[in-house]
């Protein structure tokens, strides 16, 4: 089931990597120790998709780390580490972002 999980993961589609990264979260909360051989690959991912540029896929690669920080001691450490590093090298570039983005603003909402 995880090695679905990973390549959902992987997919080219937003969506099915937006399922697939709170799936992630939620299946290696339940199951930490079974997820330890490819856990180092989740995390590059998730950290990965705190960048992507659709908002839900953003806000549930945090709501997954967060949910495995709080709920699988055995990560608590390294992930509560990463998270510290990665917030610090981040942060600051959110001041070369531009207050409004109108990349997208010439598509129609037509669904």
């Amino acid at each position: 089931m995880l090695t679905a999980l990973l390549d959902c993961f992987k997919d080219e589609s937003w969506p099915v990597r937006d399922c697939a990264c709170l799936a992630c979260g939620h299946f290696v909360s339940a199951f930490p120790d079974e997820c330890k051989e490819v856990f180092g690959e989740l995390k590059h991912l998730w950290f990965e998709h705190l960048s992507d540029n659709i908002q839900s896929v953003r806000e549930h690669s945090s709501q997954s780390l967060m949910g495995v920080l709080k709920t699988a001691e055995v990560y608590k450490a390294e992930l509560t580490q990463d998270i510290e590093k990665h917030v610090t090298e981040n942060i600051m570039k959110a001041k070369g972002q531009a207050a409004d983005s109108h990349k997208f603003s010439g598509l129609a909402n037509e669904t």
